[in-house]
Formats: structure tokens, C-alpha cells, sequence
């Protein structure tokens, strides 16, 4: 698996108003803890997966380089 970009959008949310929906790549975003340093894998159990975040604030988002 190699590494995508992320993307965020302001998107209208019916229930919270304005909303950041967060997406990724073709199989959406994958997370991991700080301290798992262990290369990127499907069969991880201490790394995760989901199709997309709605984020409230744009103080949660963090932008790379």
C-alpha cells in the first residue's frame, strides 16, 4: 500500500451546520498511534482505517509540508 494524499473540504452538514469532511485515496484514510512506528500494513492491528472525518473545527485539522 503506498501513501496518498488527504484532502479537506467545507462542506454543509444538515444536522451540525458547517462541517470539514476529511478524505482520503481509494481506501480512504488510515490512522495509527504516535508511538506505532511499524510500516503501514492492512494487517496491522494497531492501525485502522476510515472512509472519511467530519470535523467540526478547523483547529483539528494539521496540514503537511
Amino acid at each position: 500500500m503506498s501513501a496518498c494524499s488527504a484532502y479537506a473540504l467545507l462542506v454543509e452538514d444538515s444536522g451540525a451546520g458547517l462541517t470539514h469532511l476529511v478524505y482520503g485515496g481509494l481506501y480512504g484514510l488510515r490512522f495509527r498511534t504516535l508511538e506505532n512506528e511499524k510500516p503501514w500494513s492492512l494487517e496491522n492491528s494497531h492501525q485502522w482505517g476510515e472512509s472519511y472525518l467530519s470535523l467540526a473545527s478547523d483547529r483539528d485539522l494539521r496540514y503537511g509540508d
